[in-house]
């Protein structure tokens, strides 16, 4: 931790363990408390992390209404209403999104066009496929003339 959550102060000591064996540490600006945790996005909030980034991330990657999350929820124990679900979506669903981006591969710089024919209805056609170094395809062409120059 390299500065107070409050105050913004970097005159941090470390002042124990707290209940769940975090460390504790105490700022000389402000005379507060504070854990690792108590600087993240989800702090003080009445569930836990883990319950709130996991709502959050059924509602954007399933698409899921908030209502039938809470479903889910409740099935394992967790009374959280829809409504709550949807304030967790438009307080964290940027930031999650932001840290997602973050670990995603980089787009490749090389590929190769790899020209094939195929036979639709009795005619002959040129397919072009752009495929990059690991042999996923980035992009198809069909056409009935062949286009591509340069040979």
């Amino acid at each position: 931790m390299s500065s107070c959550p409050r105050c913004s102060s970097s005159d941090l000591t470390r002042d124990g363990h707290d209940a769940h064996g975090r460390v504790v540490y105490a700022c000389a600006g402000c005379g507060r408390h504070a854990t690792a945790e108590s600087v993240s996005l989800v702090s003080g909030h009445r569930f836990p992390r883990d319950v709130i980034l996991l709502a959050v991330r059924y509602y954007l990657q399933l698409g899921a209404a908030a209502e039938r999350i809470a479903g889910v929820l409740a099935d394992r124990g967790i009374d959280v209403s829809g409504r709550t679900i949807l304030r967790w979506v438009q307080k964290f669903g940027l930031a999650l999104a932001d840290a997602v981006r973050q670990h995603r591969k980089r787009p490749v710089t090389t590929w190769l066009v790899d020209e094939t024919y195929v036979k639709i209805r009795g005619k002959w056609h040129y397919l072009y496929r752009g495929v990059d170094l690991e042999g996923q395809v980035l992009d198809c062409w069909l056409s009935a003339t062949q286009r591509l120059t340069g040979r």
